[in-house]
């Protein structure tokens, strides 16, 4: 189990474990051969799509995409993919930046651009097209908290040993 550190903030806190703490940049292989590098903030939130929530997973990313285009977007967000397609989750979206940014991309989802984006690209307002399986990460909003980071920790290893490769920077 690993031991927390946590940095309290007036909106919330950041929780910190050896492994997320790790914010040095490294390198991935990419699907399409090359390398790309990965600029990990101190702040992670990680999206997990099973390979039967692939059309979620590329709904999110045309959001993010539009907006980013839009100016909307305050984090890094990497969209990677197992090289076992056995392996679960098969797809991931790591979002990274500082703790603000974080927090912004949290509250970006309820921001009237964002809907105006959501409504043209899906013609809905079923927020459910883009949902993952499941997320985790290091930010605990006010009134939240966090009791551990042994699955982001082993999360970020597997990413950092090469599990997974980059599909898409957003």
């Amino acid at each position: 189990m690993s031991q927390l550190k946590i940095k309290e903030f007036s909106t919330g806190k950041l929780y910190i474990s050896d492994e997320s703490a790790n914010t040095t940049s490294f390198k991935l292989d990419s699907v399409f051969g090359n390398q790309i590098e990965i600029d990990p903030g101190e702040a992670i939130s990680i999206s997990q799509f099973p390979q039967r929530l692939e059309a979620n997973l590329n709904n999110q990313v045309s959001f993010l995409s539009s907006c980013k285009s839009a100016g909307i977007l305050p984090v890094r967000v990497y969209q990677l993919t197992s090289k076992d397609v056995y392996k679960e989750p098969l797809y991931i979206l790591y979002v990274t930046g500082t703790y603000d940014a974080l927090l912004k991309y949290f509250e970006m989802f309820y921001l009237p651009k964002a809907e105006s984006i959501f409504e043209t690209l899906f013609h809905s307002q079923n927020w459910n097209l883009i949902n993952a399986e499941s997320s985790i990460g290091n930010v605990a909003q006010k009134g939240y908290g966090i009791s551990s980071l042994d699955s982001l920790d082993n999360l970020l290893r597997m990413i950092r040993n090469g599990t997974y490769k980059v599909f898409k920077v957003i």
